[in-house]
């Protein structure tokens, strides 16, 4: 009924474009139908599970490695001053160490805080781990170099890597969903005219993410220098 579709409303909103989200409910109903379960109806109209769980998790499979890409080149840009579009892009993908260890973090936390005792775990690997993929890109690391790279750096300041990290998460990521959800309920725009304005923002915010993580790296490395007596060089 006409809950089921506003309901549905939110999910490109909240998980990103439209095309995608159409793409991912094709390949599910076509998965479902192969494994016997017959033809579904369109996500806007049902509320069977199974259907939404494999759509969302192939949606996830179809923007995950776009969505990582766009971060690792922004980090790319940062670690290297004067590289254009297309060689960050290049620096993103090959190697792909920072990419990967993005998925990593990201899936491990995930999957962590799911369950409330896992909760602390999460939060401390967030912690450690967050400047690991920034540590690949500048530096040039592979993924467990990179790793304990990033553990060293993040050492005795865990808990305010986390919080800045947190911070800045919210308050760059944030907009998009909130503008969306305001415009649903307060306008009478088409879904697909909110749509674009909430993927607008979120393509302005994502590029934020990786820089700021680059240079909370450089910070992170800074200190280390001055603890350690190393010589720091002026910003550029």
């Amino acid at each position: 009924g006409n809950q089921n579709n506003d309901v549905a409303a939110f999910k490109p909103i909240f998980c990103g474009d439209t095309l995608v989200a159409w793409a991912a409910a094709r390949l599910s109903d076509a998965l479902l139908s192969a494994a016997g379960t017959g033809e579904l109806t369109d996500l806007r109209g049902t509320t069977d599970p199974a259907r939404w769980v494999l759509s969302a998790v192939v949606d996830v499979l179809l923007r995950g490695p776009l969505i990582l890409v766009v971060l690792a080149a922004a980090m790319a840009v940062v670690a290297g001053p004067g590289r254009g579009p297309g060689a960050a892009l290049r620096s993103a993908v090959a190697p792909p160490w920072a990419a990967v260890l993005l998925a990593l973090v990201y899936l491990t936390v995930a999957v962590l805080s799911a369950t409330l005792v896992l909760l602390p775990l999460a939060l401390w690997l967030a912690a450690r781990w967050a400047a690991a993929p920034s540590a690949a890109m500048v530096e040039q690391l592979r993924p467990v170099p990179a790793l304990r790279r990033g553990s060293e750096l993040t050492n005795r300041k865990r808990l305010r890597t986390l919080g800045l990290t947190i911070g800045m998460l919210v308050v760059v990521l944030l907009p998009a969903p909130l503008t969306g959800a305001l415009l649903l309920l307060l306008t009478s725009w088409s879904f697909a005219l909110i749509n674009a304005v909430v993927l607008a923002i979120f393509a302005v915010a994502l590029p934020i993410v990786g820089i700021a993580l680059t240079l909370q790296f450089y910070d992170l490395r800074a200190e280390q220098r001055r603890d350690t007596g190393e010589p720091v060089p002026a910003p550029a």
